[in-house]
């Protein structure tokens, strides 16, 4: 497999998302993740999960190319904007979780958090909401 190191602007945009959403699954389960963590929800919590993603992936690709790459603070970026939609938000989550080959990383906060954003979306689609339940 290989990896390559996701864009500063994905996490951020990540982050900005995750702190703006109105999805009430997507805000219960960051609120009990921080409560778990012991960590005041929103922008501490999410900006550590983050930052916490992007650490992994730069080892992940570090260790698989023998190479050296300084992962440095994760920068403000200013009029950086928000996902417009949970379906580029996932995406985006999919994509860094991809590029995370470590043994022994905990990711059961991106895959819950993948988990929450698919059933979001798929009880959104009219074709859902219009299916016989049973």
């Amino acid at each position: 497999m290989s990896v390559k190191i996701v864009k500063d602007t994905t996490y951020r945009k990540i982050a900005v998302t995750l702190c703006t959403t109105r999805d009430v699954s997507i805000e219960r389960f960051l609120i009990s993740q921080a409560y778990q963590n012991k960590i005041e929800y929103r922008w501490q919590f999410v900006e550590q999960e983050v930052e916490r993603l992007r650490e992994a992936n730069y080892l992940s690709f570090n260790q698989l190319y023998k190479e050296n790459c300084v992962v440095n603070p994760l920068p403000s970026f200013t009029g950086i904007g928000s996902y417009e939609n949970l379906i580029d938000l996932l995406k985006a989550l999919q994509c860094i979780h991809y590029q995370i080959e470590l043994k022994d990383f905990d990711d059961s906060f991106v895959t819950g958090l993948i988990q929450r954003l698919k059933d979001s979306i798929i009880t959104d689609l009219p074709e859902y909401q219009e299916a016989q339940w049973g």
